[in-house]
């Protein structure tokens, strides 16, 4: 989906879990497959790149005229669906 290269993937995880933000076992049915799963540092990083990328999007989002926001929020949802449609 992201069109990511296996190595790509395999290096980020791996420094994913060198910081100890994820923990990676082999999965029970597939020893091909690995679970991943994020720790309490992990899920507080994430939280906190939440709340901060939702901040700055409310700031992006009060740039914008308020009389124009609609068109902005409309004009986006039609490009997320143009998006979607083109990765089927």
């Amino acid at each position: 989906m992201l069109n990511l290269r296996k190595s790509t993937v395999s290096r980020l995880v791996s420094n994913l879990e060198r910081q100890g933000w994820i923990v990676c076992a082999r999965n029970g049915k597939d020893g091909r497959a690995r679970d991943v799963r994020l720790t309490t540092q992990g899920e507080q990083i994430s939280a906190d790149l939440a709340v901060a990328r939702q901040a700055k999007m409310a700031g992006v989002l009060a740039k914008i005229p308020v009389e124009r926001r609609a068109a902005v929020m409309d004009s986006l949802q039609t490009l997320i669906e143009a998006i979607h449609e083109s990765d089927e």
